[in-house]
């Protein structure tokens, strides 16, 4: 008989949820243990979801909290081959059909990823936000795959996009069937597309929805320049160019920095003599 472990999840977004569960099943499967996993609805109302995961060694319910929350005890994991071989035991609840022919995906992602300011790593201002959407569509169009899917959530940037796109590509819906929850259906379509474009400085949703299938995600910054890296998902880094504007501002600071040194050092000096 397998010994057993708690653990009370994460109420935030799908992508959070999906990345803790492929966090513990690695730690189920490393331990030979089982994993009673309380599916917690208790965010705000846009993060509220049915179970829509299922997973070899973990059980999941989302009625009753467990007094304790085993979670602290669960490392992470440390290589692409983990990952992989704990994405092997998730899935999600539904199989969708889909339309018989490959497609690309692309998730915008805005919302609360654009601060200012920017808190930290994850997040970027409007300026950064919009460079990497113009790059975005560049870099489609460059490719010019034959059919597309977008999703975001933001309605106004999917349709500038879809109406920036070059009229070769083709904007489809895959999924045949559905799933009577859009965020679901939109999960479910890009983890099943050829290759993800993240346009956004980070979305643990588009990564999530790569690593379940073990499709490439393309992203616009290195691994390291946000949590990106603790996913070792299957990353293609095509990088952002600077702005000219950006290059010139940084230069400017760099030059008042060393006027700044150089002026003090002039002074300290005067003021021996």
């Amino acid at each position: 008989m397998r010994n057993t472990i708690y653990v009370n999840g994460r109420y935030d977004g799908i992508g959070n949820r999906l990345e803790e569960l492929l966090r513990i099943e690695h730690h189920c499967i490393s331990n030979n243990l089982m994993c009673f996993y309380y599916w917690d609805n208790s965010g705000n109302d846009d993060r509220r979801y049915p179970i829509l995961f299922k997973s070899v060694n973990i059980r999941i319910q989302d009625k009753v909290k467990y007094p304790i929350n085993m979670i602290g005890d669960i490392g992470w994991m440390t290589s692409r081959e983990q990952m992989i071989v704990a994405a092997k035991n998730v899935r999600l609840i539904k199989p969708l059909e889909l339309v018989n022919h490959a497609y690309i995906g692309v998730h915008i992602r805005t919302g609360d990823r654009i601060r200012h300011p920017v808190p930290h790593n994850d997040f970027m201002d409007v300026r950064m936000f919009r460079e990497i959407f113009e790059f975005t569509i560049k870099q489609i169009n460059l490719e010019k795959p034959e059919y597309i899917f977008i999703c975001s959530d933001a309605k106004d940037y999917r349709d500038e996009m879809i109406s920036r796109l070059d009229s070769d590509i083709n904007v489809i819906d895959p999924l045949v069937t559905k799933y009577p929850l859009q965020v679901y259906n939109d999960f479910y379509a890009l983890s099943n597309a050829t290759k993800i474009y993240m346009c956004s400085k980070f979305s643990s949703f588009a990564i999530t929805a790569s690593i379940l299938t073990n499709i490439p995600i393309v992203s616009f910054f290195e691994e390291g320049e946000s949590n990106l890296i603790r996913y070792h998902a299957n990353v293609i880094i095509v990088r952002l160019p600077q702005k000219f504007g950006s290059v010139m501002y940084a230069q400017i600071m760099r030059w008042l920095l060393s006027f700044k040194i150089f002026s003090h050092r002039v002074y300290t000096l005067l003021h021996r003599i």
